[in-house]
């Protein structure tokens, strides 16, 4: 009894290191888990009201940038928005509408 005890504690040993090493690196070390810590930190600098060169500074250059649309008419709308790599296991990017004059209309945290 005391070999398979001893073999089933090796075993789970040896599924669980690596496997702790994998969520280790998922949410601390990998590039997206890095970036999206930064901007998590970096957003709490930024305020509806500051340029786009300002954000930039702030924030860097986003992952993606898309046009604004108006869901409840589905017209798109003047200006772009800026989307940032967010923290692991947030479901949303993090969100800036740059307006037609260029400075930042809203910010969205993401969900």
């Amino acid at each position: 009894m005391r070999s398979f005890t001893k073999v089933a504690l090796t075993v789970a040993a040896a599924v669980m290191a690596p496997l702790t090493v994998l969520v280790f690196y998922s949410f601390w070390l990998s590039p997206e888990a890095r970036e999206g810590n930064r901007n998590r930190r970096n957003i709490q600098q930024v305020q509806a009201g500051m340029t786009r060169n300002d954000l930039l500074r702030v924030m860097g250059p986003p992952t993606f940038v898309k046009p604004p649309m108006d869901w409840r008419e589905g017209t798109q709308r003047e200006g772009q928005v800026y989307l940032y790599q967010s923290p692991p296991l947030a479901s949303d990017f993090f969100q800036f509408y740059i307006g037609a004059d260029s400075t930042v209309r809203s910010v969205n945290y993401g969900d």
